[in-house]
Formats: C-alpha cells, sequence, structure tokens
C-alpha cells in the first residue's frame, strides 16, 4: 500500500514527506486496518495514545525506522517486544510517560544508541508512570528523568558515553532526603564511566545531603560535567564539591545558575557552614537578594572552590541565569575578576549571561 493510500484510509495520521514522519495518536491494533504495520522508508515515528492501551494484535514491521517516540502509552511487555523486535535499525528511543511497563529490556535493540525517559507526576495515574529497570548495553546516551517515589535500577548501560540524569521530588525536606540517597547513589555508580555528565538541582542537593552523612561517593571518568543548580546552588555545594574531587579526570565544566531566594540555604547551613565558609546565617540570606557585593563573592567563593578541588580542569563555564544579573556595570567587575582566576589558575573560564 503506498503512502497516499494510507493516509486516505487514516485520517489521524499525517506524513511529512521531507522528514518521513507519521503522527498518530492509535493503538497498535488500529496500525494493520491503517496500513502502517508494515511501511517501508518510515524512518521517524511519534505514537501519542493518552487514554489506549497498546495491544500487539499484530506484527509490527518496521524495517527502515530509525527514531520512535511513544508519548503517554500504556505498554505491556509483549507489546513493547512486538515493537522493538520490528525496528531492526532502530537507533533512538524516547518514552514520556508510558505506563505499565516496568522493565525495559533492549539487549536485542543491537543498533539503538539513543535513550530518553520521562516519568509522570507519580499522582497523575495508577499505573507507573515509566519502566523501573532499563537493560540497555548498546546505548551511548541516555537521558532520565524520574520521580523518587520508587526505586530505579540501571542494571546494563555498559556502553554509555553520556548521560543526563534528573530525580523529581515533589517536596525534598532535609529531613526526609536521606531516604533518596541510596537511589542516587546507586545510579551515579552505574554512570562512573561515562564521559559527559549532566545532574539536576534535585539530585546535587540529594547528593550534598549525602555527602554530610559521609556516604561514599563512586570514583567517576567523566571528562565533561555539567550542573544546573538552579535556584538550589547553596544547597548543592557539599554535593558538587564531592563530585569534582571523584572526577580526577574532569577537563570542563558548565553551571547554570539562577539568582533566586534559595541562592542561600535556610536549612542546610547549620551543618556544612563551618566546612563551607562564606555564607550568611540563614536569617541574612533575604538581605542578600539583589545585593551585588554579597552575590560577587559567592561567586567568586564557588570558583576558586571549584579549582581547589578540580586539579585537571581545563575550562570551566558559568551561565547566570537571571534579570538580577542585568547590571552591566556589575558584570563587567565580574569579568575582571575572572580573569585574574583564569590567568593565575591557568584555567579558561567563561561567564555568560542568559534571561528567561
Amino acid at each position: 500500500m503506498t503512502t497516499m493510500e494510507q493516509r486516505r484510509n487514516q485520517n489521524t495520521v499525517q506524513q511529512q514527506d521531507d522528514e518521513e514522519t507519521q503522527h498518530g495518536p492509535f493503538p497498535v491494533e488500529q496500525l494493520q486496518a491503517a496500513g502502517m504495520a508494515s511501511v517501508d522508508g518510515l524512518k521517524q515515528l511519534s505514537l501519542s495514545l493518552p487514554f489506549s492501551d497498546m495491544i500487539p494484535r499484530c506484527t509490527v514491521s518496521w524495517k527502515s525506522l530509525r527514531n520512535l517516540s511513544l508519548i503517554e502509552c500504556k505498554l505491556g511487555q509483549e507489546s513493547t517486544d512486538n515493537i522493538l523486535s520490528g525496528c531492526p535499525v532502530l537507533e533512538s528511543l524516547t518514552l514520556y510517560a508510558c505506563r505499565s511497563l516496568e522493565r525495559l529490556d533492549l539487549r536485542k535493540s543491537l543498533s539503538l544508541r539513543r535513550l530518553e525517559i520521562y516519568h509522570s507526576h507519580p499522582g497523575r495515574e495508577l499505573d507507573p508512570s515509566g519502566p523501573v529497570e532499563i537493560v540497555a548495553p548498546h546505548i551511548h546516551f541516555l537521558k532520565l528523568t524520574v520521580y523518587a517515589d520508587k526505586q530505579f535500577t540501571l542494571t546494563d548501560v555498559s556502553s554509555l558515553t553520556e548521560a543526563h540524569l534528573y530525580i523529581r521530588i515533589n517536596i525534598l525536606l532535609d529531613s526526609t532526603a536521606h531516604c533518596f540517597q541510596t537511589l542516587a547513589l546507586e545510579l551515579l555508580a552505574k554512570l562512573h564511566n561515562v564521559e559527559s555528565l549532566t545532574l539536576g538541582a534535585t539530585l546535587l542537593r540529594i547528593l550534598s545531603l549525602a555527602e554530610l552523612r559521609g556516604d561514599p561517593f563512586p570514583t567517576l571518568k567523566v571528562q565533561t560535567l555539567i550542573i544546573r543548580t538552579e535556584t538550589e546552588f547553596a544547597q548543592s555545594v557539599p554535593g558538587i564539591a564531592r563530585l569534582l574531587q571523584n572526577s580526577p579526570g574532569l577537563k570542563k565544566l558548565t553551571v547554570y545558575m539562577m539568582h533566586g531566594y534559595n541562592i542561600m540555604s535556610r536549612n542546610l547551613d547549620q551543618y556544612w557552614g563551618l566546612k563551607y565558609k562564606v555564607f550568611a546565617p540563614s536569617n541574612d540570606s533575604y538581605s542578600m537578594l539583589g545585593c551585588n557585593v554579597a552575590t560577587s563573592k559567592v561567586l567568586a567563593w564557588f570558583m576558586e572552590l571549584v579549582l581547589r578541588n578540580a586539579k585537571t580542569l581545563e575550562n570551566m563555564v558559568v551561565w547566570l541565569r537571571s534579570r538580577y544579573f542585568d547590571d552591566a556595570q556589575w558584570f563587567e567587575e565580574q569579568l575582571q575578576i575572572v580573569g585574574t582566576l583564569s590567568h593565575n589558575n591557568n584555567v579558561s573560564i567563561l561567564l555568560k549571561r542568559k534571561n528567561f
């Protein structure tokens, strides 16, 4: 059946010839009726099924498919195996808020190199919002966004070279965050061989509490580290320091900082203020908002902290993301300070601004 005939038979399917992409929504059993169960030349496919189960009543054969995205699908193991077996040259797989599939086994997907998984909010669905175990020995790229309400396991990601890891928690209290430290450290240990690693703000905060408790951290082989502290900068510092110390081959560091009420910790300073001296006490946190002098001290101190703990560092990029950094004169003064630090430590340091 030709592509034009498929479009006449299935009104919900649209094809963009330049990208060779098919769009849903439709459950698997409708693929055969639509003439899409076996399509030659199909390279990209995105299916969105927020209210439907994917039931394998037909054999899928997408022999040319390279990029597949499944959005809000209810996937069973049999359906997943059927789809994957019909995509022998699949290179990229994205699962966004896909329910019911608890174990994703990609050992037979020999061409798969890129995997992205996004869990939905745990209160949104009664069913699990995404796989909680991944077996993917062939992938090189992993982007993982999970909620810490459940245990998550990376059983085999032995070929991984680049990873982006984000943990989400509805409310993270300093008194209860230890419950998530095991998950965070186990995930980090599975990523110890990656060359490029990106970590989100909540994960950094959890790692900070693990550092304060004296939990052992894995040694990483990372060469490029990207940390997104956002508004939780102060609460991320202990974890960042330990990551730098445990990354003996680190060459490049990129930091995203955002000026906000949490630039100073209102809870953690009692634990780590003595070890990481620079920050004002919690009671003085709000007075530092909009204070260029105080922000300058924090910024300079943080860069010095990095330089002390990352002995092999060659490049550092610090992004300041907020309207609070719009003061041109203040920013020019920071550039001069950065230039001095860069010269004295033989490290290339770039300071950049980006507004929302």
